[in-house]
């Protein structure tokens, strides 16, 4: 599931010493992603695809 290679990748960043803010910053962005994907049932990364990500892009431009 996305949320467990979430957990995988910062736990990996916080073995190489990234800074707790670092580590914050990349934990609120990739959980506003995770949350994007399951909206749209996207709960393994071999469902995602580039049209995905560009949709995502799409979406984050939208917000601002």
């Amino acid at each position: 599931m996305l949320a467990d290679l979430l957990r995988q990748y910062l736990d990996d960043l916080a073995v190489h010493h990234y800074s707790p803010r670092t580590l914050r910053t990349r934990r609120r962005n990739l959980n506003a992603f995770c949350t994007w994907c399951a909206s749209r049932d996207l709960r393994e990364a071999q469902d995602l695809t580039r049209d995905h990500c560009e949709a995502y892009q799409r979406a984050l431009f939208q917000h601002r």
